[in-house]
């Protein structure tokens, strides 16, 4: 029996994201609906190269001729053969087409706008008219966190949060959550599988992420407010829920959709600033969080590059799979950002407080112990001179 005679492999049997999978079918589903001769995955599989080959070359100047028209941005043309390349990879047959000649056919790329990160002042306006403690807790976390626009579509439950300390004592101040995971992770499991060398024990994109103080206090306020509503808290209860007119009903998690919303519902009663180039707007709607935090992250000096990284759900990172911190050792990075990623001035100016005074403690106990180890060795120096003075009167 041949490859092609046995079952097929449809993208939904891989190991990709969810969300990116949803990508790759919503690529092919397009290219279904151009093509005469391709309709479903074993169209695809089944076609004859030569077939193939023209019919997708046609698809690529149909997709450049919706781009003249304005339909369609330059820089999409190429994603929109993603998941045609990943369908005929699965199934043996990603050498059949010749890529170079489509690629020649696609129009030139453009310089992408939508890279201005929001502001402090701009994310305090967005807080100001937030209109209820559960929009202020999602956009409080969005920014302390920087997550990719699929986070939501992915659980975000109590179980995948524990609470973690800024100063390293009891006061628990900061929360650490778990991104881009299952169902049926929690936070155990995860310290378990960051401690695991076998990089098959790690789903592709799941991750840490952290709260500062300031989003930390308006979640667990956010919290508060449902639990008075009459909501029993389990640890399979969304940490973001979505509108509800009675807190005893079952909670659901709120949606990518309804976050992406709440945004533009906000941005546009805080009279946020933003310019549209070509078909994007120089601060994205949800991404400008993201902006904000790789920014803010990566201007501090002292925040280790490859943490950063992996902070922000980058696959490998500048380390590749190699490093593999604990919560505890990303936690550290991060709450060097701490003071940056602030929106409020006075607690901001609290926290760059807390961290002065916490470089000035290292400080003193490096002064201390070299000190100590002075006077140490003052002593071993006179105690030697005092026992060849002994010796030397002896004689």
């Amino acid at each position: 029996m041949s490859e092609l005679d046995e079952k097929l492999n449809s993208i939904w049997d891989t190991d990709n994201p969810i969300d990116t999978k949803k990508i790759y079918q919503n690529h092919l589903d397009l290219y279904y609906r151009y093509s005469n001769y391709v309709k479903n995955l074993e169209d695809l599989i089944r076609c004859p190269s030569d077939t193939l080959q023209k019919d997708l070359e046609g698809y690529c100047m149909f997709l450049a001729q919706r781009v003249k028209n304005g339909e369609l941005s330059p820089n999409s043309v190429s994603q929109k053969f993603s998941g045609i390349k990943n369908a005929l990879e699965n199934n043996y047959r990603e050498n059949d087409i010749k890529w170079k000649p489509i690629k020649n056919k696609s129009p030139h790329k453009v310089k992408l706008s939508g890279y201005t990160p929001y502001t402090n002042e701009y994310v305090q306006k967005m807080l100001f008219h937030a209109g209820s403690t559960r929009n202020r807790a999602i956009i409080l976390f969005q920014n302390s966190i920087g997550p990719r626009m699929g986070v939501c579509d992915h659980p975000l439950l109590k179980k995948h949060t524990v609470m973690m300390s800024s100063t390293f004592d009891d006061n628990l101040d900061c929360m650490a959550v778990i991104l881009y995971g299952d169902y049926d992770i929690d936070t155990d499991e995860m310290d378990m599988r960051n401690e695991q060398d076998d990089e098959s024990s790690f789903q592709e994109a799941t991750c840490w992420g952290f709260l500062t103080p300031e989003a930390t206090k308006v979640v667990l306020e956010y919290w508060k407010e449902r639990e008075n509503d009459g909501e029993i808290f389990t640890p399979d209860t969304p940490i973001f829920r979505a509108t509800y007119r009675l807190g005893i009903t079952r909670a659901k998690q709120v949606s990518r959709g309804s976050v992406s919303q709440i945004f533009k519902r906000v941005v546009e009663s805080a009279k946020i600033p933003r310019v549209k180039k070509g078909r994007r707007y120089d601060i994205q709607l949800t991404h400008g969080n993201r902006k904000r935090f790789n920014t803010k992250l990566k201007l501090n000096n002292d925040v280790n590059d490859n943490v950063t990284e992996k902070l922000m759900a980058h696959k490998k990172g500048l380390d590749g799979v190699y490093l593999r911190p604990s919560r505890v050792e990303f936690f550290k990075e991060f709450v060097k950002a701490i003071p940056e990623l602030t929106t409020d001035g006075t607690a901001r100016k609290q926290a760059e407080l807390e961290q002065k005074e916490k470089e000035n403690a290292m400080l003193r106990d490096v002064i201390d112990k070299t000190l100590s180890d002075h006077d140490r060795d003052l002593k071993k120096l006179m105690a030697k001179t005092i026992s060849i003075q002994e010796h030397q009167s002896q004689n």
